[in-house]
């Protein structure tokens, strides 16, 4: 029992462009999918890294499904930060220390609404 096919579908792809970013042929990433074959260790290395979950939860021996793909959200954010003059940057500061500061409070529900920052005129 796998989780390939619910896996796949949450990325929004089909089986082809699975097997064609891995490096198989489709009938055997089918075969995977529907549990008639087995995929060798790298070939789960490789589907992991592709769908930025662990190895364990493709065969189902972890229930907590990663979140959206942490480091490559991260990396973005630091790639986007470094690009800023420094008075963007003092902005982005100031923005994620009341993020903080309001996760702390528990003020972040209206920040994740929009409603942050709005008055009611």
């Amino acid at each position: 029992m796998n989780r390939l096919r619910e896996i796949r579908e949450k990325a929004d792809m089909n089986q082809f462009e699975v097997a064609s970013a891995i490096g198989i042929c489709r009938s055997t990433y089918a075969n995977y999918e529907s549990d008639r074959r087995q995929a060798s260790h790298e070939t789960l290395i490789k589907l992991a890294e592709l769908f930025h979950v662990t190895v364990d939860y493709i065969l189902c021996r972890d229930e907590a499904q990663p979140t959206v793909r942490d480091d490559e959200l991260r990396a973005r954010a630091i790639e986007r930060v470094q690009s800023l003059p420094d008075p963007a940057l003092t902005r982005v500061l100031d923005f994620l220390e009341g993020l903080e500061a309001g996760r702390e409070i528990g003020v972040a529900e209206g920040a994740a609404d929009g409603q942050a920052g709005q008055s009611s005129e």
